[in-house]
């Protein structure tokens, strides 16, 4: 029902940080803590108990497990769990091998960023829609290569799919970019039909632009 809650299990080892994100999405219209855990064993219990839409995990979580491997074995509990994997590194070669590596639903949020709400609950959000959402600050030092197919994209329509990446829909982008929903929809639209030999057949183009765009991009700090 699109009225129901977006329900998320937050799995992080330090109980100082747990209970700020717990507080956090506590405070988020549309979105329900049903669980929280401290480790891969009991977030796995939680998970099958409380089946939520989104994991919320630490990438470090101590020194026998992190939150990739969680991630897998908890996709095996409920399939379509959206998963935020949550760090305290700017690498964007990590971010870039986790999220093209473990595919639709896998997002990355620095913990610098926990404080922005909106990044937070846009993460959570587009993760359980089966999208891929990166941590503004990444998505703000990437740059296309010069061999990628984002060179064929004008600045405008570079700046739409950096928004798409960062989890904003269609009237977030025209709050954004101050334009009307008629260019949003253009841009868009002539981003997918130019990215279109490069994404997935059968699968909207929206849920592949990002990885592709992770793709083809380096970072500027790198």
């Amino acid at each position: 029902m699109a009225d129901q809650p977006t329900r998320v299990i937050v799995v992080e080892d330090e109980a100082l940080m747990r209970d700020l994100l717990t507080r956090v999405l506590a405070g988020l219209d549309g979105i329900e803590v049903v669980a929280s855990a401290s480790d891969g064993p009991t977030a796995l219990e939680a998970i099958r108990k409380h089946n939520p839409d989104v994991a919320l995990l630490d990438l470090y979580l101590g020194p026998d497990t992190d939150g990739i491997k969680v991630g897998h074995e908890a996709r095996q509990i409920v399939p379509n769990l959206g998963i935020v994997v949550l760090t305290g590194r700017q690498d964007f070669n990590s971010v870039r091998e986790i999220i093209l590596g473990e595919g639709a639903g896998w997002s990355f949020l620095l913990k610098q960023s926990v404080g922005d709400v909106d990044a937070l609950a846009r993460a959570i959000r587009g993760s359980a829609a089966g999208m891929t959402v990166i941590d503004p600050v990444i998505v703000a030092g990437l740059r296309p290569r010069s061999d990628s197919p984002l060179t064929g994209l004008t600045p405008k329509q570079l700046e739409v799919i950096a928004l798409v990446a960062q989890g904003h829909n269609n009237d977030a982008i025209v709050s954004e970019l101050e334009v009307s929903t008629r260019t949003v929809d253009r841009h868009l639209n002539e981003i997918y039909r130019h990215l279109r030999p490069y994404l997935k057949d059968g699968v909207h183009a929206r849920v592949h632009a990002v990885p592709l765009y992770l793709r083809s991009s380096d970072s500027s700090a790198a």
